[in-house]
């Protein structure tokens, strides 16, 4: 239930895009301002020590699938940086977008924060093992997210049962996130220093090249989807031929011919959307337009089985994007149809089966609990 309901809520747009952290006794135990960064604990010397570490990189995963990191502590600038910088610290510097260590309060720390990178404050979830913290920013901070931690070993369990970064698609800009947003902040820091915004922008040295398009009309230039070359049969043709020719001229006529375009092919490529807006009278543009905005339709090829991998936080968090890797060396492609047209390899985030994390889907078989060895066993049972 738990799971529906995140699921349910990412779909309406309600997950979250951000964690601002505290670092003492939340990134590690101890302060380090008082300790020092050596006498912090993180890292593998002993259980409390691991427990931190396990933290950080349970934190650590949501930044590689796109969730921005941000730190809002009391502490100076330098002892923060310093206990980052650890040998045996997952998280570094790097790995934050902004990184707000004062003595200012924590709620307008997070809210210039929000304010430098352009997203809602509301976007937080802020994490603090101090309950006065988290009751001022929570006070403070219309709708941002401040889940009660306890002791360290519950700080997982918390964060993942109030599924707050539960989203149902997943992309290549996902990934780069975080670097894109931090170019931003830089860019925004640099713009400010200057006086003159045509001073600024002499300063980037930008260039512009403009290239050629496949095709454009209508104002949208149309690149071809697959490095496939299409081929139809003439039963293929003539299938979908008569079926225009009888259809046309019914009212909306567009979203069913591709519809049957895509039972007869497959899939739909340029040339087969070309001969449905010549069939139709209407832009190619507008065909095109129709095929990319809904989900049922694809553009390219697709394999006789299809392989899903769950990349949702639970499954990524217990390894999937190492099962992810491992599919795409023993099947030569980084994602979509292998050379022999056997398998469609693909990534999801969530495939509703979080308890037998990670998890893979071929076709509607599930398979859970999955360390990588047994791939092959499980790829040869589908021809």
């Amino acid at each position: 239930a738990f799971n529906l309901a995140h699921i349910i809520k990412a779909i309406y747009g309600k997950n979250k895009k951000a964690i601002a952290l505290d670092m003492d006794n939340t990134l590690w135990g101890g302060i380090v301002g008082d300790d020092g960064p050596e006498n912090i604990h993180i890292g593998h010397e002993d259980a409390v020590s691991e427990l931190y570490t396990e933290f950080q990189q349970y934190v650590k995963a949501h930044k590689d699938i796109g969730i921005l990191l941000t730190v809002a502590s009391k502490n100076d600038e330098e002892n923060a940086l310093a206990g980052l910088n650890r040998p045996d610290s997952t998280l570094k510097p790097d790995d934050f977008i902004v990184i707000k260590a004062n003595w200012e309060n924590k709620d307008r720390n997070i809210v210039a924060t929000a304010q430098e990178i352009n997203i809602g404050a509301d976007s937080f979830v802020f994490v603090d093992d101090n309950p006065m913290e988290r009751g001022l920013v929570a006070g403070n901070i219309p709708g941002i997210s401040v889940p009660e931690v306890g002791a360290p070993e519950t700080y997982i369990e918390t964060m993942d049962r109030n599924g707050y970064f539960e989203v149902t698609n997943f992309s290549a800009d996902d990934l780069k996130r975080n670097e894109m947003y931090k170019a931003n902040a830089q860019r925004a820091a640099q713009q400010a220093s200057f006086g003159d915004y045509n001073e600024y922008l002499r300063s980037l040295e930008m260039t512009g090249i403009i290239d050629d398009f496949i095709s454009q009309e209508g104002g949208i230039a149309l690149r071809e989807t697959s490095s496939i070359p299409f081929r139809d049969t003439p039963e293929q043709a003539a299938e979908l031929k008569a079926w225009l020719a009888e259809n046309k001229n019914m009212p909306g006529a567009a979203l069913p011919a591709l519809q049957k375009a895509q039972e007869i092919y497959g899939y739909l490529p340029v040339e087969v959307q070309t001969v449905i807006a010549d069939a139709l009278e209407k832009p190619l543009a507008e065909i095109y337009g129709i095929s990319t905005f809904y989900s049922m339709f694809t553009l390219v090829p697709q394999g006789r089985h299809k392989v899903s991998v769950c990349m949702g936080t639970a499954c990524y968090v217990k390894g999937s994007g190492r099962i992810l890797e491992l599919l795409q060396q023993k099947l030569g492609v980084k994602d979509g149809l292998t050379p022999d047209g056997r398998f469609n390899l693909e990534s999801c985030r969530c495939l509703g089966c979080c308890g037998m994390a990670p998890v893979m889907m071929v076709d509607g078989d599930v398979y859970g609990n999955l360390t990588g060895d047994e791939l092959d066993a499980i790829l040869s049972k589908y021809e």
